[in-house]
Order: structure tokens, then sequence, then C-alpha cells
């Protein structure tokens, strides 16, 4: 079973991440590896804290983003400790706009290689017509957990847009005390 990697922004108010500027030399998101030498220097300013917002908290998430995941070092470090060898992990300059400091070990992370794995007979989704089953619009998906091979964690080839983790990895980070997550099935995740 494959669960989408997340923070549970809902039960865990926190900080909210900016957006990386574009244009964007690499796409965090397409499975393809980031060739050794590009450039990867990023930074990054959280979006101002508004103590008027009962949706933010002075927290920093260890884990934010789905297009550009950025994870804290001792999160990284908990995906490689399981046995996450799919992943690459490039530093980025986390910026507090409240008094310009950095905040340190937080990473971009790559997740490399889309795997197909929706069970397109199963699933209920909006399939463009004409070319290969990409950028999928999934009302219910259904992962085949046999096309994954296992994987700990991967991005649907079939859309992009969230990682998903299998079960036993869920299982080792919340044990690690990573408990701010959302789980979501994929039944229960539409495409956004």
């Amino acid at each position: 079973m494959y669960y989408t990697l997340q923070w549970d922004f809902f039960k865990h108010p926190a900080r909210f991440h900016g957006y990386l500027p574009y244009p964007r030399p690499i796409a965090w998101n397409d499975g393809m590896a980031i060739p050794p030498g590009a450039d990867t220097a990023l930074r990054m300013e959280l979006r101002p804290f508004d103590r008027e917002d009962g949706d933010m908290s002075a927290l920093v998430p260890y884990l934010h983003g789905r297009t550009c995941p950025v994870m804290h070092r001792k999160f990284v470090d908990a995906l490689l400790e399981f046995g996450v060898d799919n992943i690459q992990v490039h530093p980025i300059e986390l910026i507090d706009p409240e008094d310009g400091a950095s905040i340190p070990d937080f990473c971009a992370v790559n997740v490399v290689g889309l795997v197909a794995a929706a069970d397109m007979e199963r699933s209920r989704a909006t399939v463009q017509s004409g070319g290969p089953v990409i950028d999928v619009a999934f009302d219910k998906l259904v992962i085949d957990g046999s096309r994954a091979h296992g994987l700990p964690i991967f991005r649907l080839a079939e859309d992009p847009t969230h990682m998903w983790v299998h079960a036993a990895l869920r299982d080792f980070l919340i044990a690690k005390g990573f408990t701010e997550l959302l789980w979501e099935s994929p039944e229960n995740t539409a495409s956004v």
C-alpha cells in the first residue's frame, strides 16, 4: 500500500514556504536525475508569518512542497536510513523574511524516476486523448503495487504531482517521530 507524502497543515499549522523563482532551470518533478555540475543553487523565502492566520504557526515544517520538495536534513537522513536510494539532495537557502536570517539544514529533494503504476482500468480519471498517459486528472486512483516494484518512494508517471511512499517507509517515519504528516491513500487523493 502507498500513501502521499505531505505535511498535515490542518492538524499542524506551520509557516508556508515561498515559491522558487521562474523560470526554473531544473524541473523537480519530472523524475529526471539532475546532472552533476548543474546549477542547483536555490534560495527560497518563507512567507511572512501572519499571527492572525489560524492556519499558520511559527513552526517551520520539516517537509513542504510537492513540485520541489523542501525537507529538513533530519528528515532526509531518515529516508536514507530506511534505504531510499532514488533521491538527490541539494542544499537550499531558506530565508525568514521577518529578520533575513537563513534557516539552516534544509534541502531541496529530487525524487528520481517516474513509475507507471496507476491501474487505469480500476482508477477513475480524465485522460487527454491522442497522447501518452501523463498529466492524468484522477478522481479515484488505484496504484498497482506490483508495478511500483517495492520502491519506498516514487512519483507516479501518470501524474507526478505527489510523492508516494510505501507503507513500510510510512511506518518507519512515524516510529522515528515524524508524526505531523498527512498519509492519504490513493483512492482518497484526487488530482489537484
